[in-house]
């Protein structure tokens, strides 16, 4: 490992765009380096590496190592978008897209083609979000089935992806109803505003079966 970070350190040093990346990479995940990593980033993005614009995009995104700024993050996003291969910035994009804060207007429509370029390259990262976004018609035409699909399919845990699957079996979207099922998924998304809205649709009967209100 310590001839490994030798090399690639030397091979930023000599100015290879892609060892520059690798290297940004490394220091935009070591304590106290972070700036460093993101204008190495940035270097080697001049340089023609476009997936390098990522890591300048998520330090902006989240004020990580700099002051945070979404409208410059979004900047280096679009960047990254030249290549149409692009997953990280796709994903970043979409999801201040998906959103629409701090200076970055709600586009869903925008996040729904960026979200599925990411899935296209084999990514689930933004499945809850587009899975919301067809459980809704949010920016494409609603499709439950879909959406349950997107759901089902990311490997991870979110507020979202419960919120949604929560919706899917409680109202018997596409599959048969089962509020039981759907309620135990809507207390799995904790805090979610969302979710907790949906559940003051639902009671507990004295027998213990989860009705509607």
């Amino acid at each position: 490992k310590e001839k490994a970070a030798a090399l690639e350190q030397l091979g930023a040093q000599l100015g290879y765009p892609d060892w520059m990346e690798r290297h940004a990479k490394t220091l935009t995940n070591t304590k106290g380096r972070e700036k460093e990593g993101v204008e190495l980033a940035i270097a080697a993005a001049k340089k023609g590496q476009l997936s390098a614009w990522y890591y300048p995009a998520q330090a902006y995104q989240l004020g990580k190592g700099v002051q945070k700024d979404l409208r410059y993050a979004m900047e280096c996003c679009e960047k990254g978008l030249a290549d149409p291969d692009s997953i990280g910035c796709a994903n970043i994009a979409g999801e201040m897209y998906f959103e629409g804060k701090d200076g970055i207007p709600q586009d869903r429509a925008r996040a729904v083609q960026l979200f599925e370029q990411a899935h296209r390259n084999g990514n689930n990262w933004g499945n809850d979000m587009l899975g919301l976004c067809y459980l809704f018609g949010y920016g494409c035409q609603q499709d439950p089935a879909r959406a349950r699909m997107l759901f089902e399919e990311a490997n991870y845990s979110s507020n979202r992806k419960s919120y949604g699957l929560g919706l899917i079996y409680a109202d018997g979207m596409g599959v048969p109803e089962d509020i039981a099922k759907g309620v135990a998924l809507l207390q799995k998304a904790g805090n979610y505003p969302p979710a907790q809205e949906a559940l003051l649709r639902f009671k507990k009967t004295i027998f213990g079966k989860w009705v509607r209100r």
